[in-house]
């Protein structure tokens, strides 16, 4: 049996912009929840990089947020 082990990409999963944008929120979340409980319980193996992917995805949806932004109002002409 073959299996394949490369990961798929998140634009093969999601169809539109806010798709995405809702993706990193629900694995910035999931990150947060297990990060939160790996600190409560002392397993810095499981809080520490938990709480990198919760960084990286809340971070990336702040600058998008801000692009957006930024492209609504100065790009009016």
């Amino acid at each position: 049996m073959k299996v394949n082990h490369y990961t798929q990409s998140l634009k093969n999963v999601a169809k539109s912009g806010f798709e995405e944008k809702l993706w990193e929120v629900v694995v910035g979340l999931v990150g947060a929840v297990f990060s939160y409980k790996g600190f409560q319980v002392n397993l810095a193996i499981i809080a520490f990089p938990m709480a990198a992917v919760c960084f990286i995805c809340l971070t990336s949806i702040i600058i998008s947020i801000y692009y957006a932004i930024k492209e609504e109002f100065f790009n009016k002409n």
